[in-house]
C-alpha cells in the first residue's frame, strides 16, 4: 500500500494567554489593546488558553473562545486540571495541555545585571552557524545548541535556539532563545529592531523596547524572571 501519511516531530511557537478573570468583556478589551501593538504578529495566531488561575464555567469558556476568534486569534487548546473543563475542551475540539510554569511581568532594565546562574545549562552541541541573511518567512532552529548568524535577520523571519543566539547584523524578525526552558540563554545582536524577542518562553514585543531600536550592540537576558535588555 502506498504510504499516505507520516507523523513527524516539529516545533512551533505557541502563545499562552493566561486568563485571570471571568469577566469576558474585560478580557476582550485587554486582548484587543494588546493586539493593536502588533496586529501582524498575532493575526490568525494559534493560542493556548491557560485557565489555571481562575474558575470559569463551560459557558464562560465558550464566550472567551468566541471573543478570541472575533479578534482573529485561533484557540487550539487549554491548560486546566478541572476534569469538567477538560471534557468540555475536548468536545469543542481543543487540545488539553499540562500545566506549565508561569512567569512574572516583563520589564526592561538598563542597569540591572543578571544574577549568577543557579543551575548549569544543559550540555549543548557544536553551534549552528548561518552565513547568509535569514529571509522573510524562513525559520531556523538550532536544537540543543547555540545559533550564530553572521548576517542579518529580515522582518518576518524567525530564529530559534535551545541555547544562545548571536546575530552579527541587524535583528528585524523574531528571535527565541532557550526554548527548551534554559533561562540562562541570551540573545546578542549588533542592532535590535526586532518584532519579538524571547528567553525561555518569556517574550516582549517591539513596541515595548522601542528605545533600543537604534542602539548598536545589545543583549537580552532573564533576571529574576524579568526580560531585560542592555547595551553591550
Amino acid at each position: 500500500m502506498t504510504q499516505a501519511v507520516q507523523f513527524k516531530g516539529s516545533m512551533f511557537t505557541l502563545t499562552i494567554l493566561q486568563i485571570l478573570s471571568d469577566d469576558v468583556a474585560i478580557i476582550d478589551l485587554q486582548v484587543r489593546e494588546n493586539l493593536e501593538k502588533a496586529p501582524k504578529f498575532f493575526a490568525h495566531a494559534p493560542v493556548i488558553l491557560d485557565l489555571t488561575e481562575v474558575n470559569v464555567s463551560p459557558d464562560i469558556l465558550d464566550k472567551i473562545i468566541y471573543r478570541m476568534r472575533s479578534n482573529d486569534l485561533l484557540p487550539v487548546g487549554i491548560i486546566t486540571s478541572d476534569a469538567t473543563m477538560q471534557h468540555h475542551g475536548i468536545v469543542k475540539g481543543l487540545a488539553i495541555f499540562p500545566k506549565s510554569k508561569q512567569t512574572s511581568a516583563i520589564k526592561i532594565d538598563k542597569q540591572a545585571e543578571p544574577e549568577k546562574p543557579k543551575k548549569m545549562p544543559a550540555t549543548l552541541e557544536q553551534a549552528k552557524v548561518i552565513l547568509q541573511p535569514v529571509r522573510s518567512g524562513q525559520q531556523i532552529y538550532a536544537k540543543n545548541t547555540d545559533l550564530i548568524i553572521l548576517n542579518s535577520v529580515s522582518p518576518g523571519a524567525e530564529v530559534i535556539a535551545d541555547g544562545n543566539i548571536h546575530i552579527y547584523g541587524a535583528l528585524h524578525g523574531r528571535a527565541l532563545a532557550g526554548v527548551n526552558g534554559n533561562s540562562n540563554a541570551r540573545i546578542f545582536c549588533h542592532k535590535l529592531d526586532a518584532e519579538l524577542v524571547s528567553i525561555a518562553g518569556l517574550y516582549q514585543l517591539s513596541d515595548d523596547f522601542a528605545q533600543y531600536k537604534t542602539t548598536d550592540g545589545v543583549q537580552v537576558y532573564l533576571d529574576n524572571e524579568n526580560l531585560c535588555i542592555k547595551k553591550l
